[in-house]
């Protein structure tokens, strides 16, 4: 149900076919090589939580579609060179579940997609 990622210092991809229907939160730390997060994880339609923390190479979270559509907490912090987050078809408004949203200390971060109350 859960799965950290600590410490990969070599780069990391998630499958087109995406995670494991069972996984509920992903925690990403300190990986080095992490540049950016895409489709395979956004396909994971049981994911809950999704924390990413000090993974200086990554510049972007995107995705053609939204995100895990059981989506209800979505962490960025200490990634100092994330510079979009971009979500397409309709941004973070299909989100139901999706409570909480927190970035801290990402400073090259220059926009966010539009939430359900903008």
């Amino acid at each position: 149900r859960d799965l950290t990622l600590r410490g990969c210092q070599r780069h990391i991809s998630f499958s087109e076919t995406g995670l494991p229907s069972t996984l509920r939160t992903l925690a990403i730390y300190n990986c080095r090589a992490l540049n950016s997060l895409t489709e395979g994880l956004m396909h994971n339609n049981s994911l809950e939580v999704l924390h990413v923390s000090r993974c200086p190479s990554l510049t972007s979270l995107s995705s053609r579609c939204a995100l895990p559509p059981m989506l209800k907490v979505l962490g960025i912090s200490s990634c100092e060179n994330l510079e979009s987050i971009v979500v397409v078809d309709e941004g973070l408004k299909n989100n139901p579940f999706l409570d909480i949203v927190k970035i801290k200390h990402c400073k090259n971060l220059k926009s966010l997609p539009d939430g359900p109350h903008n």
